[in-house]
């Protein structure tokens, strides 16, 4: 696919503004540093991805000393990435059979991505086709199975090292999970029940959602079409109120009877009463801070003053919800403070067979029913996707538009922040192709 001249001076920008790569090399590594550049420079690889010899680049980038490895950073602030091994891996081999394809700890591989219908970025992340996800794990059981098609990367942000490889992966606008993260993992241990009672005020009101279902459809009431009726509908509770409630039901979950299902919701206008503490408890995603974190730098909080404006967000809800699947615009960093949420996502690449709505009030959520895959189309069964179980202490990162179908596997608390936004001209034309480009 041939790169825009828009997309180029993105990849130029991030490149100038992350650190030049550096090819370190025995011999002639001046000539090879300038054609390097050069390559950088017009856009494109001579080969992609998808035709390179994964084999080949595990030797050569495991090389001893500097030999071939590859520099990030400026200065004094700079890290060799050489191939070395993580402290979480993938994967040898999913579900379905199909071997990884895919080493975490070699970027060069995905410093450029041509996104496919098929196999979106082609090299990162592996993807499989949807229903072989939903069969093998069902939408609505919250107990994992032992194994599942997690070909996400992870990365201790506070390992220099691997820090590098967050802040590229970041830059190449591909989802990872951050974890290392001091006060995130503080919150997962101090934020029980009782001490959220005494910081949100036993007796302040918040809004909780209620379905009757587990399936939890977003809607917006002025974008209803004729028919078209809330999804769930809003009451206002204390917090005690609100654990009192999902306690008194668990019985009925126990033994599989119908009942209600409730989403807690803290909102921007409530990070500025009772739940400021947030904003001091999990300072790596504060948006009221005038300066990027000394230990991040801008990787969770891209624009302050976008982030700002929009605040955080932070959502306590019951196991077995289920947000049904959906794009956003935004650089999206989802923290999970409390249990385990399930995520399954898809590239933008994908949106023709995901179903999504293009009007009405659930715009940009699929219409799929994703329980029951032996009802959909070839064509949606096929979709490319990947998946991610996302635990406490752990950040999931998702770049603009990316699908995303969330389980909640347990009682669960997750916070996200969106700061910054970021579309690419190849973006632009496949929602263009899904109904969503300008009317």
């Amino acid at each position: 696919m041939a790169k825009s001249g828009t997309a180029a001076q993105l990849r130029a920008t991030a490149f100038l503004r992350r650190g030049a790569w550096e090819l370190r090399r025995a011999k002639c590594s001046t000539l090879l540093l300038l054609i390097g550049l050069a390559v950088l420079s017009l856009g494109f690889w001579v080969y992609p991805p998808s035709q390179i010899q994964w084999s080949s680049f595990g030797v050569r980038f495991q090389a001893s000393g500097d030999t071939h490895a590859l520099r990030w950073g400026t200065g004094n602030d700079v890290v060799m990435l050489k191939g070395q091994s993580l402290q979480r891996i993938l994967p040898s081999r999913y579900p379905n059979g199909a071997n990884n394809t895919f080493q975490c700890d070699l970027p060069s591989l995905r410093f450029q991505c041509d996104l496919d219908r098929d196999k979106g970025c082609k090299a990162y992340p592996q993807l499989f086709p949807s229903a072989a996800l939903f069969d093998n794990w069902k939408a609505e059981n919250t107990a994992m199975p032992p194994a599942i098609f997690d070909s996400i990367c992870h990365f201790n942000v506070s390992d220099p090292y691997e820090f590098r490889l967050a802040q590229m992966f970041r830059e190449m606008e591909v989802p990872f999970v951050a974890y290392g993260i001091p006060e995130l993992t503080a919150a997962a241990v101090r934020w029980t029940d009782e001490y959220l009672t005494e910081k949100l005020n036993p007796k302040a009101l918040y809004k909780v959602h209620v379905a009757n279902d587990s399936h939890f459809m977003y809607y917006l009431k002025s974008k209803q079409l004729a028919g078209e009726k809330d999804t769930y509908e809003s009451r206002w509770m204390t917090y005690p109120q609100f654990v009192k409630t999902v306690n008194d039901i668990k019985p009925l979950e126990e033994a599989g009877k119908p009942h209600e299902y409730y989403y807690f919701m803290l909102k921007q206008n409530d990070f500025s009463k009772q739940a400021s503490f947030i904003y001091n408890e999990l300072q790596f995603l504060n948006p009221t801070l005038t300066e990027h974190d000394p230990r991040f730098g801008d990787l969770f909080i891209r624009d302050a003053a976008i982030a700002k404006e929009r605040g955080m967000r932070c959502r306590l809800g019951m196991r077995g919800i289920i947000a049904d699947g959906h794009i956003d615009g935004g650089l999206n960093h989802i923290s999970m403070i409390r249990g385990t949420k399930r995520y399954v996502i898809a590239p933008p690449s994908a949106c023709q067979c995901l179903g999504l709505m293009i009007q009405g009030q659930s715009a940009r959520h699929t219409a799929f029913n994703w329980s029951d895959t032996s009802a959909l189309s070839e064509d949606a069964r096929n979709c490319p996707a990947a998946e991610v179980a996302l635990t406490a202490g752990e950040v999931l990162y998702l770049p603009s538009y990316w699908y995303h179908h969330i389980v909640s596997l347990d009682t669960s608390i997750q916070c996200n922040i969106r700061s910054g936004f970021s579309i690419r001209d190849d973006i632009k034309q496949f929602l263009t192709g899904c109904g969503f480009g300008p009317k």
